[in-house]
């Protein structure tokens, strides 16, 4: 298989050749830094989404 960047690179150009070209300058770990930034980002936006849910349907409810 090889190691895990070059795992990495192989998965990056099947999926498409501009992510790799992107990446070419982080390792596994700056590639898995940057994913765990976009979920810290998302993590609050999801979390508001759901509450706001979750009111509506109490709201329904008690009605």
């Amino acid at each position: 298989m090889g190691t895990e960047p070059e795992v990495l690179e192989s998965i990056a150009k099947g999926l498409n050749p501009g992510i790799q070209a992107n990446n070419k300058h982080l390792d596994g770990r700056g590639a898995m830094l940057r994913w765990s930034g976009g979920l810290l980002i998302a993590a609050p936006v999801i979390g508001v989404i759901a509450y706001l849910i979750g009111l509506a349907i109490a709201s329904r409810q008690a009605v």
